[in-house]
């Protein structure tokens, strides 16, 4: 098995509240070097081992979830679990002071569902089944069937990823959904900087944005809580990575829903 040819043993400090998915420094080669715990065994291994040097994080980077999703993807498409782990993660982690407060609007909805858009947003919420399709051709209001399955997963304290094709992700779109979902809008896409897409990344983790939109990578977003994913176009190239880690956004998602109460539309 891959993951553990790539992962190393650490012993965990008496009175260290290391958890699995925990941001730590590491001794190795005489060196402090960053790591994510994967694992945690209370089996002493038949070989001596180094102390765990600092928890970095008070709470893990990574829920269970997110490292069964991890694991997945490492054994089914041969990928480096660094690699894997890493899609998980923001470009640079940044303390909480530097999110600047987003301006609050309001977030009534407003728009006017017609009698087969409320049919679909009732029937995709209240189904057992995780996954559903909606079928229309671009202008035909599926736009606002999502807005309304957002509100209602939001009502519920839910966290939802909407993932678009990134030619999809114009400002128009984002200021869509901006102008009436506000401050719980996070966007995550290749344009931003590399503080910008750390600092949108950790508005996600600190459960200050409970929305997010972007291309395929959004679907590693820090959502600890997820109640929907949309995946629109989902017949769209672009889901598909094809740098390593490869992988099909939608064969991704399938895994997280597995492994989450999350539906899939």
């Amino acid at each position: 098995m891959p993951n553990k040819l790539e992962t190393l043993t650490y012993q965990i400090p008496e009175g260290m509240q290391v958890k699995e998915g925990s941001f730590v420094n590491i001794p190795l080669r005489n060196q402090k070097i960053e790591g994510v715990v994967v694992g945690i065994s209370d089996k002493k291994p038949p070989y001596p081992t180094k102390n765990i040097t600092e928890l970095l994080s008070e709470y893990p980077l990574l829920q269970k979830w997110q490292l069964e999703v991890v694991n997945w993807m490492s054994e089914y498409y041969f990928a480096p679990l660094q690699k894997c782990v890493n899609l998980f993660l923001p470009p640079k982690l940044y303390k909480s002071k530097e999110i600047k407060p987003a301006e609050k609007k309001n977030t009534n909805i407003k728009h006017v569902l017609t009698e087969s858009q409320k049919e679909a947003v009732e029937k995709i919420f209240n189904t057992t089944k995780k996954f559903s399709l909606i079928r229309g051709v671009t202008g035909s209001g599926k736009t606002e069937i999502y807005l309304h399955l957002v509100e209602k997963y939001l009502e519920q304290g839910k966290q939802c990823i909407l993932v678009v094709p990134e030619i999809s992700l114009t400002p128009q779109m984002i200021n869509y959904f901006e102008n009436i979902f506000g401050n719980k809008v996070a966007i995550l896409h290749s344009r931003l900087t590399e503080k910008q897409r750390s600092l949108e990344w950790l508005k996600i983790y600190l459960g200050q944005s409970q929305i997010v939109i972007g291309p395929r990578s959004a679907i590693f977003a820090p959502v600890k809580n997820p109640g929907l994913i949309i995946l629109d176009e989902e017949h769209e190239f672009s889901y598909k990575q094809e740098q390593s880690p490869r992988y099909h956004a939608l064969e991704v998602i399938k895994k997280i829903a597995k492994f989450t109460d999350t539906k899939v539309v």
